[in-house]
């Protein structure tokens, strides 16, 4: 092999390398980005069915021993899902958004610990516990976090 070919060779073998590892970086983005939409997607479908969920059960707990079991439980997995999504670590992009949701999530927390605080005093109303309104602004983000992508 003549130095001339030599050398095309390892420009060629470089130039190789150099689009790999690029296009590594911008698919671990693309990677990250999916699986922050998901997880942050799932969890909000999450918290809006909690609540028609939840305003069901306490409609039936009034009466029933084992509709006031399943409300308590429900409202323990969602302060445990609350804690687990706002431990996750955003992409960079996604940080301002992510804060924002931690900040209603935080809203959300202590309208969940009133409302268990009110049922373990005997009152089961869901009405004015505010847990519904303090969801609302979660899911409003919801379109916000579908369009998220990494900067270029």
């Amino acid at each position: 092999m003549t130095p001339k070919r030599k050398a095309a060779a390892m420009l060629a073998a470089v130039l190789l390398a150099l689009a790999a590892l690029t296009g590594c970086g911008l698919l671990d983005g693309v990677n990250e980005t999916i699986g922050y939409v998901n997880d942050a997607t799932g969890y909000i479908n999450e918290a809006t069915a909690f609540v028609s969920g939840a305003a069901s059960l306490a409609e039936q707990a009034v009466m029933d021993e084992k509709a006031r079991e399943q409300l308590r439980a429900k409202l323990a997995e969602m302060k445990a899902s609350i804690a687990e999504f706002n431990r996750i670590e955003p992409p960079e992009f996604a940080k301002s958004i992510h804060r924002q949701l931690v900040e209603h999530n935080e809203a959300l927390r202590i309208k969940l610990d009133a409302y268990s605080e009110q049922i373990r005093s005997g009152n089961w109303s869901w009405s004015g516990s505010g847990i519904a309104e303090a969801v609302a602004p979660i899911t409003a983000l919801l379109d916000k976090i579908k369009e998220l992508r990494p900067a270029p």
